[in-house]
């Protein structure tokens, strides 16, 4: 994701879900943060201040075990923020897609809604990408293989 932030700015960069479960990325008080929404659990991550100019971000998500997530958020080539053991988000966003910029209907925190609303950025955003990596070992569709291969064991 590449955006620009100067003093002043802050609003959503992206959210995904809704109040049922998912994430967001913000700008608040002039730090960077990541919200995750587990089915209710609410985790805030601190990414740390910004500095005024062009930003490139990575956060990227890796499933350590199953029905866990740990986050990684780089800055501009620098790891700012870890955090591990989040909840995975499984078919977690069936009516409410992904947002750039707002976080618009249902939201992610009620915490931000309730202090900002949709909490539209006030700055600019360049691009949002999501490459989705390689599955899981335990990744439903390869899961479901290694239950086809048990079953004809027994035939």
């Amino acid at each position: 994701m590449a955006f620009r932030w100067e003093p002043g700015d802050e609003g959503t960069l992206v959210a995904h879900g809704d109040q049922g479960g998912g994430y967001g990325v913000y700008v608040e008080d002039g730090r960077l943060r990541y919200i995750h929404n587990g089915y209710g659990t609410m985790t805030e991550v601190d990414g740390g201040a910004l500095e005024p100019g062009d930003h490139e971000l990575v956060v990227t998500v890796v499933p350590p075990e199953r029905l866990r997530w740990d986050l990684t958020m780089e800055l501009d080539g620098t790891v700012v923020a870890e955090h591990a053991g989040l909840v995975a988000l499984t078919a977690m966003a069936p009516f409410q897609g992904i947002d750039v910029g707002i976080d618009r209907r249902s939201p992610v925190s009620w915490r931000l809604y309730e202090t900002h609303r949709a909490f539209p950025y006030s700055g600019s955003i360049a691009h949002v990408t999501y490459r989705p990596g390689e599955l899981a070992p335990f990744a439903g569709s390869l899961w479901l293989e290694v239950l086809k291969e048990a079953g004809t064991k027994y035939e």
